[in-house]
């Protein structure tokens, strides 16, 4: 048989050389840039302008690199005075670590004798406790019908007394006392229902005073003789638990309410309890709670705040030790990286790199589950291999010669566990430029940083480029002295 046809090259001087199966050969098509694959003089070279473009491309390639080189001469002086303050730092963040300990410890002696205390008490919180919640759920709605039969003997519900009203109701109730604080603010707060409005009929109520100003008068009046009962049963309550007046100052009527929620929900229903829930907590919690705080719930907090301070601290350590301990590479220029993460995405994944730290993978793609898979945890350096075909520089730039090996990630089937090879390049700013999945749950990314600009090989590619411009100046003359 006939041997078969070899291909066909397209040298295309001063641009990318190619080879074409013979059919495409003389078929009128223009495939090569120099128009060696049709007669000649059918084709015009287009070589000239490939190659143009390409170079001014490799040209704004080298800019960037060069502005890369600048910025890795900027980080080595910075580490120079970086490191030695880093090391410096170690012992101040470990000695305040220590002191922060300390006085931890102190806080935690405290909490515990506290709680001792509040516990030795507890029996006589209880009884205190206990004593303003003798009143049932039946008790209560007597006691509110007793108080509207009061209300039916005044000529007008601003004619209410608090003294005669305890006098009215008392007597009636054998085995309630109403002496007691909890009862008093109970009985007052009852009262305060027949004085104040509902929300329905606060519009009817308003434009009635409107007319008569002076029944708008009384009614305030009689509400103000309620509200100074309620808030003075709330003074003794501080009085008794050991809360400073001042504190209360603006807030008395709020402390029975905290206390006699539930009391409240029963009598006053609905309404009255969404308005507890929601207005009042509101207010309390903003303003009035961390006055009531005890001091247990006191220490409580001091000592969460002192373990955040202790973790923060030693976080900051570790932090510091890693980096003076660190291979940054010539010039500890690395330390610009150190503790920081850099994203990248390449085609649907988007890649994490956190150098000395850990890569991770997830989908870039809307909709796309976001969990985020671990390629890896650092381990250290590793040279590139020599005639790697999976590590292709950039658009022609210098190849990596290293990078940072990241293993023992995520499991990716039986006992293999994911891991990544990150070889760093030269760029202006520092961001993933290209990942790779060579074999499975094995990961080649490139990582273009400032870091690993140096001036050697920056050099040789401004040479390749200068060679490169007279190439493609020569092909220019003479594609010009061909079209005259």
């Amino acid at each position: 048989g006939s041997e078969p046809k070899r291909p066909s090259p397209c040298h295309n001087r001063g641009h990318e050389a190619l080879e074409l199966y013979p059919s495409r050969v003389g078929d009128g098509v223009c495939d090569c840039c120099d128009g060696t694959d049709e007669p000649k003089g059918r084709c015009p070279s287009t070589c000239p302008s490939f190659a143009r473009k390409n170079l001014e491309k490799l040209k704004d390639l080298l800019a960037g690199f060069e502005s890369g080189l600048q910025t890795r001469g900027e980080w080595e002086a910075a580490a120079k005075t970086a490191l030695p303050g880093a090391r410096a730092e170690v012992a101040s963040v470990e000695a305040e670590a220590a002191q922060q300990e300390v006085q931890l410890r102190s806080l935690q002696q405290q909490l515990k004798d506290a709680r001792a205390k509040a516990r030795a008490s507890a029996s006589e919180a209880d009884a205190a406790s206990k004593e303003d919640a003798t009143v049932s759920s039946l008790d209560e709605m007597l006691i509110a019908n007793t108080v509207r039969q009061y209300f039916a003997t005044l000529k007008s519900p601003e004619d209410v007394d608090p003294k005669a009203l305890h006098d009215f109701v008392a007597p009636q109730f054998k085995t309630i006392d109403f002496s007691t604080l909890g009862n008093r603010q109970l009985l007052a707060r009852i009262a305060m229902t027949h004085i104040e409005p509902d929300d329905e009929d606060e519009a009817k109520v308003e434009a009635e005073e409107n007319v008569n100003p002076a029944a708008g008068e009384a009614r305030k009046a009689a509400a103000a003789k309620l509200q100074e009962t309620i808030g003075e049963a709330a003074s003794e309550r501080k009085k008794v638990e050991g809360i400073d007046d001042d504190e209360f100052e603006d807030h008395a009527d709020l402390y029975p309410v905290r206390h006699h929620r539930s009391l409240m929900k029963t009598i006053l229903g609905g309404a009255w309890a969404a308005y507890v829930e929601g207005a009042v907590s509101t207010v309390w919690d903003a303003t009035l709670g961390p006055m009531l705080d005890s001091d247990t719930t006191r220490l409580e907090k001091e000592v969460a705040r002192g373990r955040q301070l202790v973790s923060t601290h030693h976080a900051r350590a570790m932090h510091l030790k890693g980096l003076v301990e660190a291979d940054l590479r010539e010039g500890d220029v690395f330390h610009a990286l150190f503790g920081k993460c850099f994203k990248g995405r390449v085609r649907d994944y988007m890649y994490t790199v956190c150098p000395y730290g850990k890569v991770e993978q997830k989908s870039a793609l809307e909709g796309g589950s976001q969990k985020a898979f671990d390629l890896g945890k650092y381990e250290g350096w590793a040279a590139v291999r020599a005639n790697d075909p999976n590590i292709r520089a950039p658009n022609g730039a210098p190849p990596p010669t290293e990078g940072m090996r990241f293993a023992k990630g995520e499991s990716c089937g039986g006992a293999m566990q994911r891991r990544a090879d990150v070889m760093v390049v030269c760029g202006n700013t520092t961001t993933v430029i290209s990942a790779e999945e060579p074999r499975a749950c094995e990961y080649m990314l490139m990582l273009a940083t400032p870091a690993a600009c140096k001036p050697e090989p920056l050099a040789r590619f401004a040479t390749y480029l200068q060679q490169q411009e007279a190439i493609v100046s020569a092909l220019e003359e003479d594609a010009a002295k061909q079209e005259l």
